[in-house]
């Protein structure tokens, strides 16, 4: 047994010097190889633009709602970025009406730390900024298909009657109406309210007041229209 221990121990000791240093380069290299934060690698991602807008100005002519950035940085940290870990934004709490050019720079795209933006696209926007409007304007219900045979409309009242809309000056200032959705009257042969929403015209305005309204729609049979009570012409709509 003895034997057998003094050949162990003479493999394990024999060039010790060597063997620990050996084995100390081998641990620095394992750990160099392993280290992913030694390398660097280039990301992209197309996060949505956010608008920092003051209080009494609007957006007009549909801004970009994205930008294409490109970030670089460890690929430990690459890696694992997902699109919700970046966003990007403009403040505009100190801009004026009107329509001017705005930088998108690094200090706008939120990232991680130790992540650098290379690239943003684009890189400049022209905004178009108008103040802020509101008025009363009318409601004008909006009807659709014929009612059933023998029948006509005899009078489609909302209510209320007019409402508050709110919204960029250029585009408030020339609205007179606003439409509801449409109110499908096929087939009817007697009278019913309905409850829509208005017409926000692609978001362009707001209803502080609230956006849907009640519709009552009256029917009436054509013989009593020929004995001379008032009706509304059939309207139609596609």
């Amino acid at each position: 047994m003895s034997r057998y221990w003094k050949l162990l121990t003479g493999l394990l000791l024999n060039n010790a010097g060597l063997k620990l240093a050996s084995l100390g380069l081998a641990l620095l290299l394992w750990g160099a190889l392993n280290d992913e934060s030694r390398f660097v690698g280039e990301v992209r991602f197309r996060p949505s633009l956010q608008y920092l807008m003051p209080p009494h100005l609007e957006l007009v002519d549909n801004p970009a709602g994205s930008v294409d950035v490109r970030l670089r940085g460890p690929s430990s940290i690459l890696n694992r970025l997902e699109l919700s870990d970046i966003s990007a934004h403009i403040d505009l709490a100190n801009a004026q009406p009107g329509e001017r050019v705005y930088s998108i720079t690094p200090d706008d795209i939120l990232r991680p730390q130790g992540v650098t933006v290379t690239h943003i696209t684009p890189s400049t926007l022209r905004l178009n900024l108008q103040p802020t409007a509101s008025k009363e304007v009318e409601i004008d219900p909006r009807i659709v298909g014929r009612v059933g045979e023998g029948y006509r409309l005899l009078s489609v009242t909302p209510r209320p009657g007019r409402v508050l809309v709110e919204g960029p000056g250029g585009k408030v200032s020339g609205m007179t109406r606003v439409t509801t959705e449409g109110i499908d009257v096929t087939g009817r042969s007697t009278g019913f309210v309905a409850r829509v929403y208005l017409d926000a015209e692609d978001g362009v305005v707001r209803f502080p007041q609230g956006r849907r309204v009640e519709v009552e729609v009256a029917i009436e049979p054509l013989e009593t229209a020929a004995d001379g009570q008032n009706s509304l012409e059939q309207r139609d709509s596609p």
